[in-house]
């Protein structure tokens, strides 16, 4: 009797340890995800972080999940073709990117190839709660898209996901007009202002749409606000 529970003990582990190991293998990225937050607790522990600070490396981690699963995807996304590789992007970033007043277009076909290019450049960027994120003032290189999370500026306009700010970029010389904090955590869809340059045929007339709008917008914001800034020069 002993010897055929014995038995049977061995064959249940052998079967957990084999269900444990197909249901991990069905999930590599979270398994690797799980893996840097281990590593990254380990840090902490080895460099005697204050608990308060452990803390906020961790939920910063938990925060970054889709960024790091995004990667991890993005290392196969590059042996796709350029086509293919747009109209994936398209799927998954071109409703944020028709939000944005700037970029509507009323060919369709134009509109459909500007956020397909558009969409290529946008990065996934994780900032922790009451991170300055731009500054009123600095060189505004970077525009971003609320995908998670609130922002507030500092003329006191809280935004929320689908909201946009940084839309200086698309203006020569441009600075940001408000200072922009993380009220929680927040995901932001980055557009760097070089890469969206490269994307867009700056000769084409739809780019010159795009900046126009902008630049009326920006005008308009800037009487309202009653405030004395830079010149804005367009491209």
């Amino acid at each position: 009797a002993v010897l055929v529970l014995g038995v049977m003990g061995t064959i249940y582990a052998y079967l957990l340890g084999t269900i444990c190991g197909i249901l991990s293998n069905l999930d590599p990225v979270g398994n690797e995800i799980r893996n840097i937050k281990d590593l990254m607790k380990g840090y902490a522990h080895e460099n005697r972080f204050p608990t308060e600070l452990g803390s906020s490396l961790i939920d910063y981690l938990e925060e970054c999940s889709v960024v790091l699963r995004q990667q991890h995807y993005d290392q196969y996304l590059s042996h796709l073709s350029p086509a293919l590789r747009s109209r994936i992007s398209e799927h998954n970033y071109g409703s944020w990117i028709r939000a944005v007043p700037f970029f509507s277009c009323d060919d369709k076909i134009e509109s459909r190839n500007f956020v397909m290019a558009v969409a290529e450049t946008l990065v996934l960027k994780v900032f922790e709660k009451s991170e300055v994120i731009v500054s009123a003032g600095e060189n505004a290189e970077n525009m971003f898209i609320i995908a998670k999370g609130v922002v507030a500026q500092s003329a006191g306009l809280v935004l929320c996901n689908g909201r946009f700010f940084g839309e200086e970029m698309l203006l020569r010389r441009g600075r940001y007009s408000q200072t922009c904090n993380a009220v929680t955590f927040v995901t932001l869809l980055h557009l760097d202002g070089r890469a969206f340059f490269v994307a867009v045929d700056l000769d084409g007339q739809n780019a010159h749409d795009i900046v126009m709008k902008a630049h009326q917008t920006l005008h308009f914001l800037d009487r309202r606000r009653r405030c004395v800034g830079p010149t804005f020069i367009l491209l």
